[in-house]
């Protein structure tokens, strides 16, 4: 619990309770806790993770396997840690606030209840896996099993308890600096040719950092870019404003080197949507700033990268066209049609159409966790929406839909109302989902989007504690139903 924000309340109950009973004890060891801190270490460490790499050596037989378990059995950890830090902080609220505190948690926010539900169906989809250790600890390389979804609800709760703008700022400011650090030393690396900092010697993508792989890299530099553009509008003097725009020309310059078409839709889908909110919120003038960031973006990407984005985005035009045509005429099942539809998004066509017959062929519970590669030649579909449909069923689909479509819809509602810092981090949330429709699910990539969403969903959170609070002092004004435990018996 945040030592400070329930203070009082907790005070109250206990002038009038009789320290008895272990629920007590408990609740006394728990509320002593600054849970809010925690929250924020364990979310620090957690950002540093994309580091991980730079201390090690790079080996002349580089084992990928064993790096992406290193980094995926930390970032469970710490997700652990932050579900174990969660606990606490909830006993006392129930505690407290009884009935109150399971509304509020999971009713108040549906798309709490929802990721819960979605936990306990993926449960129920290891049953039916035809690979149940798949299913629960994930494949080599990918880990995406069931004891991954784990670590990113404690990651996802454990954010929720960040309460306070500073808190979130301090999170934003280690994301960008990590990022930062990481683009500048990948493309030290990758200009001097050397083996020295960092893995991938060469092996898998350039300009991949310690992902690796050049796309999941690309969608880490998404959503780090509109962290580093939402510090930029939050920052009030110059100095912080050309530090952060330095800090975005350096990962935007990483990104664009890096080629990943996605994630780099996905930031320019970002950074038009964030101007509109902030038109929205606060009126041109004090949105004019992000201009700024927008000419670089539009600048850079010519100027280093033009002929690609042009010759990238001229494709998928042509393909989608062509696909279309395919539909409307009936001719998907000749050679033409076949090459349309399997060419289009970088020849994931051909993988998206696998899956949609898994997902036809298995609606209800999918193939289980982490268990549609086995159908698809060891493959991924590449985009996460359809590798959570073929996992778990057009249920699980809809669940995690309605769970981020909630969550959207409730911060639109309260645009005007949302804090800076809340923006940022459902800014956050929209360009990882927008880079989904052409990326995997892993570990190493996909704690960002439960570590953005749960500080979105703290910021909900705190309006409802005040809630909470108010209610209980007038029930103990009123002297009514005050939490007891038992009295131990003579």
């Amino acid at each position: 619990m945040d030592a400070n924000e329930n203070a009082n309340a907790s005070a109250a109950v206990g002038e009038q309770k009789t320290p008895a009973g272990i629920g007590w004890k408990l609740f006394n060891v728990f509320s002593r806790i600054d849970t809010q801190t925690v929250a924020v270490v364990i979310l620090f460490l957690l950002s540093l993770q994309p580091l991980f790499g730079i201390i090690e050596k790079t080996p002349a037989q580089y084992d990928l396997v064993a790096f992406y378990y290193a980094k995926t059995i930390l970032i469970r950890f710490l997700g652990c840690l932050g579900a174990a830090n969660w606990l606490m902080d909830f006993y006392c609220k129930v505690y407290i606030h009884k009935k109150d505190a399971w509304k509020q948690t999971f009713l108040k926010r549906p798309w709490t209840g929802f990721l819960a539900v979605l936990l306990v169906w993926s449960l129920f989809a290891i049953l039916i896996a035809y690979n149940k250790d798949l299913a629960f600890f994930g494949a080599a390389y990918r880990y995406e099993g069931f004891l991954s979804y784990l670590a990113y609800a404690g990651i996802f709760l454990n954010a929720a308890l960040i309460r306070g703008e500073k808190q979130r700022n301090i999170l934003f400011a280690a994301t960008a600096a990590v990022s930062s650090a990481l683009a500048a030393l990948t493309l030290i690396k990758e200009a001097a040719d050397s083996s020295f900092l960092m893995f991938r010697n060469g092996q898998v993508g350039a300009f991949s950092g310690t992902f690796i792989n050049s796309n999941h890299y690309g969608y880490y530099l998404c959503v780090s870019l509109i962290v580093i553009a939402g510090l930029y509008m939050s920052s009030a003097k110059l100095w912080g404003k050309l530090l952060c725009g330095f800090c975005f020309t350096l990962n935007l310059v990483a990104l664009l080197y890096n080629g990943s078409l996605g994630p780099y839709l996905a930031i320019a889908v970002g950074l038009a949507l964030y101007f509109v909110f902030c038109l929205i919120r606060k009126g041109f003038r004090k949105s004019s700033p992000l201009l700024v960031l927008i000419a670089l973006f539009v600048g850079l990407s010519f100027l280093l990268n033009g002929q690609k984005v042009i010759k990238d985005i001229g494709l998928i035009s042509r393909q989608t066209g062509e696909v279309i045509e395919v539909i409307q005429s009936g001719s998907s099942d000749t050679p033409e049609g076949r090459k349309a539809i399997e060419s289009i998004g970088s020849a994931r066509g051909a993988l998206w159409e696998k899956t949609l017959k898994i997902i036809r062929e298995n609606p209800v519970m999918g193939v289980g966790t982490d268990n549609v590669q086995l159908y698809i030649n060891n493959g991924i579909p590449h985009n996460e929406y359809l590798q959570i449909a073929a996992n778990l069923g057009i249920p699980g689909i809809a669940l995690w839909l309605a769970a981020l479509l909630s969550c959207f819809a409730f911060a639109v509602k309260n645009l005007k109302k949302l804090s800076d810092g809340a923006l940022v981090a459902g800014m956050a949330v929209l360009v990882y989902c927008v880079s989904a429709f052409t990326g995997i699910s892993i570990p190493v990539a996909a704690y960002q989007l439960f570590f953005f969403l749960g500080m979105l969903t703290g910021w909900f959170k705190k309006r409802d504690e005040t809630v909470m609070n108010e209610k209980l002092m007038a029930r103990l004004e009123q002297k009514s139903d005050v939490p007891q435990d038992p009295a131990p018996e003579e």
